[in-house]
């Protein structure tokens, strides 16, 4: 994914910032990979650039360049960073994210309303970072907080409430939303990333 958007800014007449050192890499960071399998609606990236003009019309020109299946949906500008401004990464601040389960195909219905019900006797979850948001006949949402690293995997949650591979494999699963932590906040409450105040810390 990451080649893909740097090839895009290229195709799109953009000009990234680059990294420093030895193999200089256009600066692109996203919020949190996708696992293996897992389709995604609201992904979140930041990219550096020096030729940036108007955020509606980066959106057109990169999705013109994008292929089949990839979209921007949404752009918001940040300023430029200054001198002895602390960078805070997107990865930084990730807090969780929202997935929507669905059956993958015809008779897989069973192996969603099992998931839902493990959910319903455990409560929160294995790990206590599990939220069903809604149930439904087709569809469960869920969110899965970041409590520390590693905690936030869909396919190992999954795994601890009884679905072995091949019942992953009988549902469709994707991600509608990423959620961050505000910086500095006492709370640590969870919102989107664009309700963030992404200004630099001195």
């Amino acid at each position: 994914v990451m080649q893909i958007f740097e090839r895009a800014l290229l195709r799109a007449g953009y000009r990234s910032e680059f990294t420093q050192g030895y193999n200089p890499k256009p600066r692109i960071e996203f919020a949190q990979p996708l696992s293996l399998g897992i389709a995604g609606e609201a992904e979140i990236a930041l990219a550096e650039l020096r030729d940036f003009d108007e955020e509606d019309r980066f959106a057109a020109d990169l999705n013109g360049a994008l292929p089949e299946g990839l979209e921007v949906s949404r752009v918001r500008f940040l300023p430029t960073y200054q001198i002895g401004q602390k960078k805070r990464s997107l990865m930084s601040m990730y807090r969780g994210s929202e997935y929507r389960i669905e059956p993958s195909g015809e008779g897989d219905e069973t192996v969603l309303s099992g998931l839902a019900e493990r959910l319903g006797k455990r409560g929160e979850g294995a790990a206590g970072n599990v939220h069903l948001l809604h149930r439904g006949s087709d569809r469960l949402v869920l969110r899965i907080d970041q409590m520390e690293k590693r905690t936030g995997n869909i396919h190992k949650i999954l795994t601890s409430l009884g679905l072995d591979e091949e019942d992953r494999s009988r549902l469709a699963i994707t991600r509608t939303r990423i959620l961050a932590a505000r910086p500095d906040a006492a709370d640590r409450a969870a919102v989107s990333y664009f309700d963030l105040d992404l200004g630099c810390s001195s």
